[in-house]
C-alpha cells in the first residue's frame, strides 16, 4: 500500500472515530454542538477561504479572487434563506443535509489533496497528511453536530458519517486521473465556507448557548477553532 493509501485509510479511521465519539456524546449535544460550531467556523475562515483566494490567484482564469468573498457570502445567504423559509422545519434538515454533503464534499478533496501533497514530495505529503489527520477529527464530529442539530436520526446521521468517512479514501483514488478546473475549485471551496459558517454561527452555535450557557460551549467553540488554525500551521 502506498503512503496516500496508507495515509487516506487513517483519515478514514480519525474521521469515523471523531463522529462515533460525538454520537456515543449525544446526550450531551449542547457541548458537541459547541465544538463543531468552532470547527465549522474556523475551517471556513482559516482553511477553505485563504486557499479558495490562493487557488484563483495562481488558475489561468482571470475572475477576480475576490469573487470567493461573493461567492462565501451567496453560500452564507443562501442557506440562511433557504431555512427560513415557508417549511421552517423541513428546510432546516435540509440545509443540515446540504452541510453534511459539503462536508463530505471537503473531505473528498482531502484526499485529492493528499495524493497531490506526495506527488510533490515525500515532505510536503506529510505535512499535509498531519493537517488532514487533524481536522478530520474535528470534520467527523462536525458532520454528527450538523446532522443531529437539524433533527436528523441517528441512522440518517451514522449514514452521513461514513460517507464523510470513506470520502478521502474516494479522494485519493481519484486524485490520480480526476481534472478539476482551479477556479471552479475555488470558488466551490468559498461556497462551502458559507455554509459552513451558516451553520457553525446561527444554528450550532445558538443552540449551544441556549441549552448550556455555561462557560464551557465558548471554550468548546474556541477549542474547535483551535483545531483548525493548527491544521493550518501544519499545512503550511
Amino acid at each position: 500500500m502506498t503512503p496516500v493509501l496508507y495515509v487516506s485509510a487513517a483519515a478514514f479511521a480519525v474521521t469515523l472515530a471523531g463522529g462515533l465519539g460525538a454520537l456515543y456524546l449525544r446526550n450531551h449535544k449542547p457541548l458537541v454542538f459547541a465544538f463543531c460550531s468552532g470547527a465549522l467556523v474556523g475551517a471556513a475562515v482559516i482553511l477553505l477561504l485563504p486557499d479558495a483566494r490562493s487557488l484563483l490567484e495562481q488558475s489561468d482564469s482571470r475572475l477576480s479572487p475576490d469573487l470567493v468573498w461573493l461567492a462565501c457570502a451567496l453560500g452564507f445567504l443562501f442557506f440562511y434563506l433557504f431555512e427560513r423559509g415557508a417549511h421552517a422545519a423541513s428546510s432546516a434538515r435540509i440545509a443540515g443535509l446540504g452541510g453534511a454533503i459539503g462536508l463530505a464534499t471537503h473531505s473528498f478533496l482531502d484526499g485529492v489533496v493528499i495524493g497531490q501533497g506526495f506527488r510533490a514530495g515525500e515532505e510536503i505529503g506529510l505535512a499535509l497528511a498531519g493537517a488532514v489527520l487533524l481536522h478530520k477529527l474535528a470534520d467527523g464530529v462536525s458532520a454528527v453536530g450538523v446532522m443531529l442539530g437539524t433533527a436528523h436520526s441517528v441512522r440518517e446521521t451514522t449514514t452521513m458519517l461514513v460517507i464523510t468517512a470513506v470520502a478521502p479514501v474516494l479522494g485519493a483514488v481519484a486524485q490520480s486521473f480526476l481534472v478539476l478546473p482551479t477556479s471552479a475549485l475555488a470558488l466551490v471551496l468559498a461556497w462551502f465556507s458559507g455554509m459552513f459558517l451558516y451553520l457553525g454561527a446561527s444554528r450550532l452555535l445558538p443552540e449551544a448557548r441556549k441549552a448550556n450557557p455555561s462557560i464551557a460551549v465558548p471554550a468548546l467553540s474556541l477549542t474547535g477553532v483551535a483545531v483548525a488554525y493548527v491544521a493550518h500551521v501544519l499545512s503550511h
